[in-house]
């Protein structure tokens, strides 16, 4: 199985393009996504930061992001799992089909999760 590696930039289409390449669910679980920019538009070339490593909560009940993301002034985008949910309702709307997944569509269905907190309704 192939994974994405630490602290490394990948675009969103290549994110995209992982999920849609395995074989296996839940590969993203493990995984955070940061941004430079967080006003950045959400884009098919947008970069984004991955991190295996988890957000801790302390005493205060303040995040504590890791080293890499605090170091590089990185912002949470959102989680690894939440793009593979997208990910996988697209591919349910479009009759179980991968082929008939776009990235564009990708882009515009995460876009819409994260404004709307709901997944888009594909016609």
């Amino acid at each position: 199985m192939r994974i994405l590696e630490n602290s490394k930039k990948y675009t969103l289409a290549e994110i995209f393009e992982f999920i849609l390449n395995s074989n296996e669910e839940f590969v993203m679980d493990n995984y955070n996504l940061y941004l430079k920019d967080d006003s950045v538009k959400t884009s098919k070339d947008m970069d984004c930061f991955i991190s295996n490593e988890g957000i801790d909560i302390d005493d205060n009940d303040n995040e504590i992001h890791p080293k890499f993301v605090i170091d590089n002034g990185l912002e949470f985008y959102c989680s690894g799992q939440l793009i593979e949910d997208v990910v996988l309702n697209t591919i349910h709307q479009k009759d179980e089909d991968k082929t008939k997944v776009t990235i564009g569509q990708l882009v515009i269905s995460l876009d819409f999760y994260l404004q709307n907190d709901n997944f888009l309704t594909i016609e």
